[in-house]
């Protein structure tokens, strides 16, 4: 019990405890032995790390109600040049040319929604009536250019069509609180837009769509805008190859459209922006943050030498005005690989939180010259000639929450095809088997065996004939090349036979079975790579090749391949892929992995985008790891569901955004639970999130694995943990098998630390992540356990 303890009371004490915590009945509670643990379990479940209870404050939400609900009259909307453009059975749709501003209004409720950031001079501070700032906020049009001569990343300048046609205002940017006008601190000077320097038109109309040509003579830049409206909200596209660039000295390097819309102030919006950072993370904007936001959808674009921690797979965001009543959220539907999150918080240098689109038509880069690294700034000639489409959805009442947005996300996937049903009739347990590996020797190395095939086939009939029928097989180190950092594999198998056997027991089974292979990122072990051709380059001619940093002081570099050169080695191997009769491949990177080159020409992400979508569409079947969602048309498994996300301060709650998109369509799989360092809290969370459990395995003792490159699994035998495996399996499998086919309707936190997740079916679940036992609806639930209701 002491190793329980320690297990419980220091969770950052990872590698002493490993083994322990997973080894733990599932069933047997915990009796924690701190004095003052309620006090520590509180702060913990208060923390980022969980989903935290919505402040529906009654004063709060009076104030919210009584003074932050825009309400304009038509009279109003007249005075500042807005015109009733669109209109369906659910909005009215306002737009005013020539700050391209607009206004969308829910008809059922009245609710409106606005470009410009609303309720200007509430503080009654003068930051608020610096004219540049006014400028910035009160244009729904921004963009962002560059000297052709003088390029720079301190050298770019960001301005509005109100920047850029030098308005100024009537009123100053306070108000009298006893006498709001909300008109008041966007009324012009007369005459003082420069229309020499700015143009806005319509250039035509239909009853659904009006398309806008914006053109800036002062720097010789025109391009075309299209706003739709929908059902859900209204639609923004931007075709890139309808620019016009006429002057030489200057660049147009992305644009940015409406982004103030929606835009809450200082504290007084009782709601949260919803952020799909790892798992899903929520930032609540009722408290200043003082700083800000920025992440490339897809992960970084290492073309460009740019790295970043945060990881957004799914390419939308969220801003909620108010629980269960009003918010919005923003999908991109095309063009997602050249868009960056933007998000501002309230602070020194802002009133508002806001988050918005950046959509990138060049990046800067730089143009190496010698080996040293010396050189200078570049931008690309030609543009990403790539379309964005951005669709703004409203949310209202039940649907304005994180729950109700991934739900409305879903819908759109399955609407478009883009998520497909493929859940089996109980909770499957997927098995990752370690099959053969390289070791050192003196020589060379030596192909060691950790997992024949004729164990990996018992493994999985021995789980069988404990109950676990429902399997998910994953070979990995299937070739005779082994294993860790030598992908792409050859397709020479030391046992073939054995292979053959194994894939027909796991088709006799009716279970699905994956080889994993790479061909996007390798190593300078891999026998299939050449590092003077197959290696990419990045915009700036250097190879992409990258040392790993491993704790066991191994060195290793890690090689990023031409996307053509991954096309050509899987084309070739696709005669032997379809002859083996597998299922599918399982995939670590093609599914995460977005990068620029540089092959003779430059080359953005769309065209290694279409070249792995091009490769996907010929497997029957992907498993992606932590893919990105422009696989998910190809997606069967998803394979080591992120558990977390970034942690970064401004994050307040960790949801399961993406767990609740998936819900119901595509099994999602736990990081291994070999190493699952949390316990019960962790069986607790993938049951809450509706993940199923994961294990790597091997049939030899984890020491034969100490002088390869695959040490970091340390604790991989089937003998050490086909007990735990059992047990855990059918705790979690006792959850989840009565919602297997259903998925979310409602995600509530009705304490800190106890969740209630409603399926679609009926059937409801209680999570307790608390010690001691609690009661909600009549019902006890007890400590570090749940309770899952059958109506």
């Amino acid at each position: 019990m002491v190793k329980l303890w320690l297990r419980i009371a220091l969770p950052a004490m990872i590698v002493p405890i490993l083994v322990v915590a997973t080894r733990v009945d599932p069933t047997i509670p915990i009796s924690p032995r701190v004095d003052n643990f309620a006090l520590i379990e509180n702060q913990l479940l208060s923390s980022s790390r969980y989903t935290q209870v919505d402040d529906l404050d009654n004063a709060a939400n009076a104030l919210f109600n009584a003074q932050y609900q825009l309400r304009y009259t038509e009279a109003q909307l007249a005075v500042l040049g807005f015109e009733n453009m669109l209109e369906n059975d659910r909005f009215r749709l306002y737009f005013e040319k020539d700050s391209y501003s607009l206004i969308l209004e829910h008809k059922p409720s009245g609710y409106m929604m606005s470009s410009r950031p609303e309720f200007q001079g509430y503080s009654q501070t003068p930051r608020e009536d610096n004219r540049g700032n006014r400028n910035l906020m009160n244009s729904g049009l921004w963009v962002e250019w560059v000297r052709s001569n003088s390029v720079s990343n301190s050298a770019i300048r960001t301005e509005s069509l109100y920047t850029i046609a030098d308005v100024d205002y009537v009123n100053t940017g306070s108000q009298n609180l006893a006498d709001i006008d909300w008109t008041s601190p966007y009324i012009l000077v007369p005459n003082r837009y420069d229309s020499q320097k700015v143009s806005v038109s319509i250039a035509s109309k239909t009853a659904t769509a009006f398309n806008t040509i914006v053109q800036l003579p002062i720097y010789g830049f025109s391009f075309q805008v299209e706003i739709r409206l929908s059902n859900q909200g209204f639609i923004v596209h931007f075709d890139p190859s309808q620019v016009v660039e006429t002057n030489p000295i200057y660049r147009l390097l992305s644009v940015q459209f409406f982004p103030y819309f929606g835009s809450t102030r200082e504290d007084v919006f009782p709601g949260y922006m919803v952020i799909p950072d790892g798992v899903g993370a929520l930032v609540r904007t009722n408290r200043r943050y003082d700083t800000n936001f920025q992440a490339d959808y897809y992960g970084s674009d290492l073309g460009y030498l740019r790295s970043t921690v945060t990881d957004l797979s799914l390419p939308l965001y969220g801003l909620i005005h108010q629980p269960n009543r009003y918010g919005f959220f923003t999908e991109i539907t095309e063009g997602a690989e050249h868009a960056s999150l933007l998000a501002n918080f309230w602070g020194r240098n802002t009133r508002y939180q806001r988050i918005t689109n950046r959509y990138h038509l060049r990046r800067i880069y730089r143009s190496v010259i010698n080996r040293a690294g010396d050189g200078r700034d570049v931008i690309n000639e030609e543009m990403n000639l790539k379309n964005y489409t951005a669709h703004y959805q409203f949310l209202y009442n039940q649907e304005a929450n994180y729950v109700g947005l991934a739900k409305q996300y879903q819908q759109n996937l399955v609407a478009r095809e883009q998520l497909k049903f493929n859940q089996p009739d109980t909770t499957p347990l997927h098995l990752a088997m370690l099959m053969y590996e390289q070791e050192p020797t003196i020589f060379g190395t030596s192909r060691i065996t950790m997992t024949s095939m004729q164990a990996g086939e018992g493994i999985s009939q021995s789980l069988r004939e404990q109950g676990i029928d429902s399997q998910m097989l994953v070979l990995k180190g299937w070739s005779r090349d082994g294993y860790a950092y030598r992908q792409p594999y050859q397709w020479i198998h030391p046992d073939r036979a054995g292979l053959n056997a194994l894939v027909s027991y796991a088709t006799d089974h009716d279970t699905p079975l994956y080889l994993e292979q790479d061909y996007l990122v390798s190593s300078e072990l891999s026998k299939r790579i050449r590092f003077n051709q197959d290696v990419s380059r990045n915009f700036s001619k250097l190879k992409m090749r990258y040392p790993l940093r491993r704790l066991d002081n191994q060195p290793i570099d890690e090689y990023y391949v031409y996307p053509q050169v991954a096309e050509a080695k899987f084309n070739l191997d696709r005669p032997a892929i379809d002859g083996l009769g597998i299922t599918g491949l399982a995939m670590p990177h093609q599914g995460r992995t977005l990068f620029s080159y540089y092959n003779e020409a430059r080359f953005s992400r769309s065209t290694t985008l279409e070249i792995l979508l091009r490769m996907q569409a010929e497997l029957p079947s992907g498993a992606f790891h932590r893919p990105n969602a422009y696989v998910f048309p190809y997606m069967n498994q998803y394979l080591d569901m992120a558990v977390t996300n970034s942690q970064l301060d401004i994050f307040t709650d960790l949801v399961p955004l993406i767990p609740l998109v998936m819900k119901g369509y595509v099994p999602m799989y736990t990081p291994y639970l070999n190493f699952n360092a949390l316990g019960k809290e962790r069986l607790l969370q993938m049951i809450d999130f509706g993940i199923n459990p994961a294990y790597i395995l091997t049939d030899e003792p984890s020491s034969k694995l100490q002088y390869t490159y695959s040490n970091r699994y340390f604790t991989t035998a089937y003998s050490d943990f086909k007990d735990d495996m059992v047990s855990v399996y059918q705790w979690v499998a006792n959850a989840l098998d009565p919602v297997i086919h259903a998925t979310v309707e409602t995600r509530d936190i009705l304490a800190t630390g106890v969740s209630r997740i409603q399926y679609d079916n009926g059937v409801t679940i209680y999570i307790n992540y608390r010690s001691d036992a609690t009661q909600f609806d009549g019902l006890v639930i007890p400590g570090l356990d749940y309770l899952v209701i059958n109506v």
